[in-house]
């Protein structure tokens, strides 16, 4: 009889306990659906971070005109590359700030002013470079599939050395090295639309010259030995390139339009169309381009190489001067690094 006693008394308890833990309170109720939304939140996370990491990765771009000027900017990774156009060499690397959308960087780069065909055929060097501090911010358009934004400002310091021919001085004088400074400032946007078009616009200032505009000439420095008794002449020297001409001084504002885009379903070839226009003291030039790059497999935003076709000066097309004249052409070569 007490078994029995104590068995309804077991029942009874577990009845009573069922009764509480189904009586749910607004507080636990409020608890669980806090859990419940952690949970989904961690599954989310967890999935981005594996969607990244098989990504593959995505480094600077080289879609940039003859002189390296480019609105469009890549921030992730680093890059090397050759430009023949104004014969120079860069190198660039981009640092992302964890768990934040902030980016910072540096470029270096450095040149021959008197062009590779100076290099090239005499040696002959008249060196330039930069360098630049990159900070940025990205992911502008976080809840967009199919937009991605980023904004990037530049600050940088140039110095470039020119070699100068004037006929109108003393002989010892005519030949000069100069030494030309600027401090430069740009600020840009940069828009992927798809994951296959990139659109850009970048303003600047900076501090410019004429330089390009003086007319290059090949100076032969020769010096003539007689022998008297034979009266036999020998002469032996060099040649160097120079720029005929005054330096002058100007103010310049940039300002560049860029777009680069590449075919879904065949991704290896990509076109880059750029135009450019410069604000300076005495007069504005317009100019454009476009160039064909060949991408990476699987990694279609770099370039491994790309062909340039640019007028650098629009107004310069007119009846004495065909468009085969006005005409450049440079190539472009990079590779692309990370040490992630």
């Amino acid at each position: 009889m007490k078994l029995i006693k104590v068995l309804l008394f077991c029942c009874v308890i577990s009845f009573d306990m069922s009764l509480v833990i189904a009586q749910e309170s607004p507080t636990d109720s409020l608890l669980i659906k806090k859990l419940d939304e952690i949970n989904q939140n961690v599954s989310k996370v967890h999935k981005t971070i594996e969607k990244e990491r098989k990504k593959p990765a995505v480094g600077q771009s080289i879609f940039e005109d003859r002189e390296g000027e480019s609105a469009i900017f890549i921030p992730y990774g680093g890059i090397a590359r050759i430009n023949t156009g104004d014969a120079s060499f860069k190198l660039s690397y981009i640092c992302s700030v964890t768990n934040v959308s902030f980016f910072y960087g540096f470029d270096f780069s450095g040149k021959a002013t008197n062009g590779i065909r100076s290099v090239i055929e005499k040696g002959d060097i008249s060196p330039g470079g930069s360098v630049n501090l990159i900070l940025g911010f990205k992911e502008f358009f976080k809840r967009c599939d199919n937009l991605d934004g980023w904004l990037t400002f530049r600050m940088g310091y140039e110095a470039d050395r020119y070699k100068l021919f004037n006929p109108n001085v003393a002989f010892i004088n005519q030949i000069t090295n100069e030494t030309f400074t600027s401090t430069t400032f740009s600020l840009s946007f940069n828009l992927k639309i798809d994951g296959n078009k990139l659109a850009a616009i970048s303003i600047g200032h900076k501090k410019t010259n004429n330089f390009s505009e003086l007319k290059e000439m090949t100076i032969r420095t020769a010096t003539t030995l007689i022998d008297s008794t034979t009266n036999t002449v020998r002469d032996y020297g060099y040649e160097e390139t120079a720029r005929m001409g005054l330096l002058k001084e100007k103010r310049a504002l940039p300002i560049n339009l860029d777009f680069f885009w590449f075919f879904p379903n065949r991704q290896r070839i990509g076109f880059h169309h750029f135009w450019r226009k410069k604000v300076a003291d005495d007069k504005t030039i317009h100019g454009l381009g476009i160039g064909v790059y060949l991408l990476k497999e699987k990694n279609p935003l770099n370039a491994v190489a790309g062909l340039v076709l640019e007028i650098k000066d629009l107004s310069k097309l007119n009846k004495d001067r065909c468009f085969i004249d006005c005409l450049s052409v440079s190539f472009i070569v990079g590779y692309n690094f990370s040490f992630n």
